[in-house]
């Protein structure tokens, strides 16, 4: 961004710099938020610096077959699961791979993916050595997520993390890569914001209890996106989405502004009969 860098561009607290960066966050930041809560919600909550699981199989990846590992298919429940988004996500993934990528995790999150889901990397199948690992580093997490449950039958799993790790395997391919890869775009964030809360909605076919945990998150007060759509949304459309029963607590509607909204309406539309312009002719007219 370049920019005159004066005291209304660069002011620590009403330059323009500063209101852009309280109105345009982070939405990686965001997603990663979205991850920790599928994470808790699936394997547990630790207090530990560290994920134990993802620590013991660093140490175990010597010993490992690279050549050996077990994709979406291999397994009946999740390769009925990610039947429906499967073919899309992989020519999504495909297309975003070809792009160069701000980082090299970023890159060995769409290969995994793809690898997950069934597909064949253009320049073969390779396994990259599981780096630093820590509860801060969100996308390290989802990538020992893939990795651990690509080569569970050569590393000791307990059922709970069998089943907590094939669940968040398929919410992260289904869902979570996608809204990752396209977080970069600023034009096209509260697009991306609504799609991914609608699909986490959705997402309750599959697992109503990560389901519930990633609305929760994306509607708490650590995502802007309550604002933005308060503002946006009218009166109506408001009371109308609180009759469906649409969990969004943002949308309370106070019941005096409902009954006077026939009101206002119809005040609105007569004004517009008497004013249909801003010219000085036509208020003049109308006090005649």
């Amino acid at each position: 961004m370049c920019f005159d860098t004066t005291s209304s561009n660069t002011g620590r607290h009403k330059g323009a710099c500063v209101l852009l960066e309280e109105q345009f966050g982070c939405r990686h930041h965001v997603l990663k938020l979205v991850a920790g809560a599928a994470f808790s919600e699936a394997m547990g909550t630790s207090s530990a610096p560290d994920v134990l699981l993802f620590k013991r199989f660093k140490s175990s990846w010597q010993v490992i077959d690279k050549t050996t590992y077990e994709d979406s298919s291999t397994d009946d429940y999740t390769a009925k699961a990610v039947a429906e988004f499967k073919d899309e996500m992989v020519q999504m993934l495909e297309m975003a791979v070809k792009v160069k990528q701000p980082r090299d995790d970023y890159r060995e999150l769409l290969e995994l993916t793809i690898i997950f889901l069934g597909a064949v990397l253009p320049q073969g199948i390779h396994f990259a050595a599981p780096g630093a690992m820590h509860q801060a580093r969100w996308m390290a997490k989802v990538i020992y997520t893939f990795k651990v449950w690509m080569f569970r039958a050569q590393f000791n799993l307990t059922s709970r993390e069998h089943k907590g790790l094939r669940e968040l395997c398929i919410f992260f391919s289904c869902i979570y890569v996608e809204a990752w890869t396209t977080a970069s775009i600023a034009s096209k964030a509260p697009r991306n914001d609504l799609k991914l809360l609608k699909q986490c909605q959705m997402y309750q076919k599959i697992n109503t209890n990560i389901s519930r945990a990633t609305v929760k998150k994306m509607i708490s007060g650590s995502i802007s996106l309550a604002s933005v759509l308060q503002s946006a949304l009218s009166a109506l459309w408001q009371l109308l989405m609180t009759m469906l029963n649409v969990p969004l607590p943002w949308l309370s509607i106070s019941l005096v502004i409902l009954q006077q909204l026939q009101f206002v309406l119809s005040v609105v539309a007569e004004h517009r009969k008497k004013c249909p312009d801003a010219r000085k002719q036509t208020l003049l007219g109308n006090n005649e």
